[in-house]
């Protein structure tokens, strides 16, 4: 889904869980492309707001 994003684009994950590990991920794989912005932090949903700089 990211690789299709323009720059200025973005996308909502909604999880149940705490998604740390694909933030790592992306820290891995690309580096200074994307933002990543907490919009909700559980305890039963979080919802993370993903940018492509």
């Amino acid at each position: 889904m990211f690789d299709t994003l323009q720059p200025g684009d973005f996308f909502e994950l909604v999880n149940d869980d705490a998604p740390k590990p694909l933030y790592y991920q992306f820290l891995h794989e690309c580096p200074d492309l994307f933002t990543w912005e907490y919009l909700e932090e559980g305890p039963e949903t979080w919802r993370v707001r993903i940018k492509r700089k």
